[in-house]
């Protein structure tokens, strides 16, 4: 049976318990996402990582894993005083200085977390919250490379929108990987290392509809103004979410295609 392990960094919220925990919804987006790359079950192996549950790298370098995720947070991936998030940052660089470990996925803070464990600057965004479904452009380097392309279309593809919720961003590419994407707030959109690594700062794994929840509750902290909010909410309405399209680029990762 293929396994992924999924370090879920943040725990349920209540605004979102129609849909799970962030481990319940990454879950989903993998097994709506997995029928062009595997015909067998996968075990999905989840560790409550906030709660100080991780796997060791032993476990996670024996062969029996096909890739890790790591979800996203309420937390601050630069964060220094929150013991999880310390160890975690360890654990990733360990796993890096190791050639036996699974691919890596990230998304939000799990993108964030990866770049700060590679020695990039994670920081707040001093162009504030992003939100909504996000209009996003591939950078030249994906393209050369072939990311993100729609086989059925003669032309490239060069533009996408995808969940946004973060206030924090990933300032500099970390040495060796390339960034994919960019948005009008945030220029390093995700990371990619050949069988290495692919994250995300945009959400895969968030339908529009719990998208619009987290900018609601974004809003409800005082955060982003009414207008914000209108015009993240018509996003979701008007817009197509190509989420799940990003979500079988993790799967070329985990299934050594990428």
């Amino acid at each position: 049976m293929s396994k992924i392990a999924i370090l879920n960094a943040n725990p349920p919220q209540e605004a979102l318990k129609r849909w799970g925990s962030f481990a319940d919804m990454a879950i989903e987006m993998f097994e709506a996402t997995k029928a062009s790359f595997l015909n067998s079950t996968v075990e999905y192996e989840v560790y409550n990582v906030y709660e100080k549950d991780f796997p060791t790298v032993l476990e996670l370098c024996n062969g029996d894993y096909l890739g890790l995720h790591i979800t996203g947070s309420t937390s601050d991936a630069y964060a220094i005083d929150i013991e999880w998030v310390n160890i975690l940052r360890k654990l990733l660089q360990n796993l890096l200085k190791n050639g036996a470990h699974p691919p890596i996925s990230g998304i939000c803070f799990g993108h964030q977390i990866l770049a700060s464990a590679l020695g990039s600057e994670v920081r707040r965004n001093p162009k504030g919250y992003e939100g909504g479904i996000t209009r996003l452009e591939i950078t030249k380097e994906a393209l050369k490379l072939g990311l993100f392309q729609n086989s059925t279309s003669p032309l490239p593809s060069c533009e996408f929108y995808a969940s946004e919720s973060h206030s924090d961003f990933v300032k500099n590419v970390p040495h060796g990987y390339i960034n994919t994407l960019t948005s009008k707030k945030c220029d390093v959109q995700g990371l990619y290392k050949r069988n290495v690594a692919l994250t995300f700062q945009c959400h895969p794994d968030f339908i529009s509809e719990v998208c619009i929840k987290c900018n609601e509750g974004t809003y409800s902290r005082g955060e982003i103004n009414a207008d914000e909010l209108a015009h993240m909410k018509e996003s979701g309405r008007q817009r197509n979410n190509d989420g799940r399209f990003f979500a079988t680029y993790i799967w070329m990762l985990f299934t050594n295609v990428l």
